[in-house]
């Protein structure tokens, strides 16, 4: 089974390749100890690629700071559509908004689902 889920902050809004058919985000997803320095909590920042469907949802409901949880699978340096992308891809499954973030304008939370 290969399958990747993870729950954190859009951290900008997505952006889509010139041709339309590859949309990017990446996630902030905060780890579950703190830094022995600092005291504070430290993330890590996973990249994701979305192709067919999800594009149109991702590109009009997901922006900065929303959480969102995603499920997705890693593919190891294939070249998809045209493009090449890193050499482990976070390839989007299924995405939830569980949260909207401030960048949406009306202050309200709401969950959403592709």
């Amino acid at each position: 089974m290969n399958k990747f889920l993870c729950v954190g902050n859009v951290t900008k809004d997505p952006a889509i390749n010139d041709a339309g058919s590859m949309a990017y985000f990446s996630v902030a997803v905060k780890k579950d100890y703190k830094n022995k320095e600092t005291g504070k909590y430290d993330s890590d920042f996973i990249s994701f690629i979305a192709f067919g469907n999800s594009i149109q949802y991702i590109m009009s409901y997901v922006r900065v700071g929303d959480i969102v949880c995603v499920e997705a699978k890693v593919e190891n340096g294939k070249k998809k559509e045209g493009g090449d992308y890193p050499k482990d891809s976070y390839i989007v499954q299924k995405i939830n908004r569980i949260k909207k973030g401030k960048a949406h304008g009306d202050g309200m939370g709401g969950a959403d689902m592709f």
